[in-house]
């Protein structure tokens, strides 16, 4: 089972960073339950 983002979240987090410069990266459930969190941060 897999949570994904929508295309008008994926927009919200890049007018983040235009406006302010802060980097959100967003993860997943499954990214987050097999530990893949390590290696998107990298």
């Amino acid at each position: 089972m897999s949570f994904a983002y929508s295309d008008d979240a994926l927009r919200e987090v890049d007018a983040i960073f235009r406006s302010t410069g802060q980097v959100i990266i967003p993860l997943t459930v499954t990214e987050i339950l097999n530990e893949q969190l390590a290696r998107k941060l990298v």
